[in-house]
């Protein structure tokens, strides 16, 4: 789904939802996020690194793959002394750390909730273009008096 689908009081664009009651976030037809209406202070759809926190995850990633190094040189070593299966849970936890890596660096649009409390990033999935956000945030802010706001980065 590529368009903002509106239908029953919901405008769907993408992985989110904004009905009356508030923004939610789905998967596969599942709620697995939902911001109440009345808490929204502001949306501002943005682009860029999806991540919440990239530098901590940069770090946690470089951690695992250095541990996943070491792993790999027991490994490869083919050390007599029996370490061989902590070798292969070590060099496990490398490719952990290239996972974590790949999605610190993912990046894509997303929207900025802010409410009372907090702030939550709000990612569309890939299929999300530049002028689907913008015409998705519109017309939720025309039709459910979202507070909205466009940064320039996201129409690219």
């Amino acid at each position: 789904m590529t368009q903002a689908q509106q239908s029953n009081g919901k405008l769907d664009y993408c992985g989110i939802r904004c009905t009356t009651q508030g923004l939610d976030l789905y998967q596969d037809r599942r709620v697995y996020r939902h911001i109440e209406m009345d808490h929204i202070r502001r949306v501002t759809a943005r682009n860029g690194l999806i991540s919440r926190h990239p530098v901590l995850q940069l770090v946690c990633s470089g951690a695992l793959m250095l541990l996943g190094l070491a792993g790999t040189g027991i490994l490869l070593s083919g050390d007599p002394f029996g370490l061989m299966k902590l070798g292969g849970g070590c060099a496990i936890f490398g490719l952990l750390g290239v996972w974590l890596l790949l999605d610190a660096l993912r990046r894509g649009h997303y929207l900025i909730v802010e409410t009372f409390r907090r702030f939550d990033r709000c990612p569309f999935t890939k299929d999300a273009t530049g002028p689907g956000v913008t015409l998705f945030l519109l017309e939720s802010s025309k039709t459910f008096a979202l507070p909205a706001e466009i940064s320039p980065d996201a129409i690219r």
